[in-house]
């Protein structure tokens, strides 16, 4: 998966966990709510910022097992 451009802002998942996720370009994610999921990922170019948000991504909660007679 290729994520190009120079100038813009990106909200969202890009989610391909058996691809290569390559993110190339100048300036071009500046949006707090973005992720990368990969089995590689390589960024390219300069003034690139991509910050986590776990939000996204919610923590996972403990498994319930109920029995019933």
């Amino acid at each position: 998966m290729v994520i190009q451009g120079n100038y813009g802002n990106w909200n969202g998942v890009a989610y391909a966990p058996h691809a290569n996720v390559k993110l190339t370009g100048s300036n071009n994610v500046k949006d707090p709510h973005a992720s990368l999921v990969g089995w590689t990922i390589q960024t390219t170019g300069s003034g690139q910022t991509l910050i986590y948000d776990d939000s996204l991504f919610p923590q996972p909660t403990a498994a319930e097992i109920i029995l019933y007679e």
